[in-house]
C-alpha cells in the first residue's frame, strides 16, 4: 500500500510544465496529497542559472586569487591555516589548472546564456508548475556542477605559487580540443532548439504547437540531448568522478523528462512520427 501511494506520487512530482497535470489526482492519504501539492512557478528555473553563475563566477574569481596570488576568497589570512579551509588551500596548478579555467568559462558562459533564454526567449506560462521538491534539487544541482570541475581536476599545495597562464598550449591537447568540440556543439544544437520552442509560444497561453524542424524530426527533445552533449564536453576537458557524475545524473534527469515529452506529444499529437525521446536509435 505504501509503495502503491509513494511511487504514483513521485511521478507527480518529478513532472513539470505542460506534463504536469495541472490537478494531480488523488493519491487516498493527506499527507501524501499534501506533498505532491507543494509546487512553485515554472519561471522559477531562472534561478537555476542565476545561482550556478554566481557560484561559478566566484569560483572563477577564487581559483585565480588563489593560484596567481595565494589568496582564499572570502577568507581572511589569518584563517588560512585552518583545516576546515584546508579544500580551498589545495587547487589544481599547471596544465590541470588551465583546464578547469577554462572549464569554468565555458559553463560561466553557458549559464548566463540559458539565463537570458529564460528572461527574454521563453514565455512560460503563467499556469505551468513544477514541484518544490524538483526546484530544491535543480538548485543543487547547479550549485554542484560547476564546483564538480574542480573537484576532478588533480589537486597541488602549491597553486598560488605556480603560474597557470603559462599552460594555455594544453587547450590544443587533442582530448581538450575534443571536450571543446563537443562543448561547442552542445551549446550551439541547444540554442537553435530553445529558438524553436520558443517560437511555438506567442504569448503565455496555454497553448501548444508540434516543433518542426531537422533536429525534432529525429528526436523529440534535441535540446536535453544539447545539454548532455555540452556536460560530455567539460568531463573530456576536466576528466573525473565529480564531472563524470555530472554526466550521469543530467543524462538520467533529462533522459526521464524526454520520455515523458515524447509520450505527451505521442498524446496530444495524432500520428506523431518521431521514435525516439532523446537519442536517436537509442532513446
Amino acid at each position: 500500500l505504501g509503495l502503491s501511494l509513494v511511487v504514483p506520487a513521485l511521478g507527480d512530482m518529478s513532472r513539470y510544465g505542460k506534463i504536469r497535470a495541472s490537478k494531480p489526482g488523488k493519491r487516498g492519504s493527506a499527507i501524501v496529497d499534501w506533498v505532491v501539492g507543494l509546487v512553485v512557478p515554472k519561471r522559477w528555473f531562472s534561478h537555476f542559472y542565476i545561482v550556478g553563475a554566481a557560484v561559478n563566477g566566484a569560483l572563477l574569481v577564487h581559483l585565480i586569487l588563489v593560484w596567481q596570488f595565494n589568496e582564499i576568497f572570502f577568507v581572511h589570512s589569518a584563517l588560512k591555516g585552518d583545516t576546515v579551509l584546508g579544500l580551498f588551500q589545495f587547487m589544481p596548478s599547471g596544465a590541470e589548472g588551465s583546464m578547469v579555467l577554462v572549464g569554468c568559462s565555458l559553463v560561466e558562459i553557458h549559464l548566463i546564456r540559458r539565463w537570458m533564454e529564460q528572461w527574454f526567449l521563453f514565455r512560460p506560462s503563467l499556469h505551468a508548475k513544477m514541484h518544490l521538491l524538483g526546484y530544491l534539487l535543480g538548485v543543487s544541482f547547479y550549485i554542484f556542477m560547476p564546483l564538480s570541475i574542480v573537484l576532478s581536476a588533480p589537486q597541488s599545495d602549491n597553486a598560488g605559487r605556480v603560474w597557470v597562464f603559462d599552460h594555455w598550449h594544453t587547450v590544443w591537447h587533442p582530448g581538450s580540443l575534443v571536450g571543446l568540440v563537443l562543448f561547442t556543439v552542445g551549446f550551439l544544437a541547444q540554442h537553435a532548439a530553445h529558438r524553436t520552442l520558443a517560437g511555438l509560444r506567442k504569448s503565455s497561453a496555454d497553448s501548444y504547437s508540434r516543433p518542426h524542424g531537422v533536429m525534432f524530426e529525429t528526436v523529440s527533445c534535441p535540446h536535453y540531448a544539447a545539454e548532455c552533449v555540452l556536460y560530455c564536453g567539460v568531463a573530456v576537458m576536466v576528466p573525473g568522478w565529480a564531472t563524470v557524475l555530472v554526466v550521469v545524473f543530467s543524462a538520467a534527469n533529462l533522459g526521464l523528462t524526454a520520455t515523458r515529452t515524447w509520450e505527451w506529444y505521442r498524446k496530444m499529437y495524432h500520428g506523431y512520427p518521431v521514435r525516439w525521446a532523446m537519442v536517436p536509435g537509442v532513446w
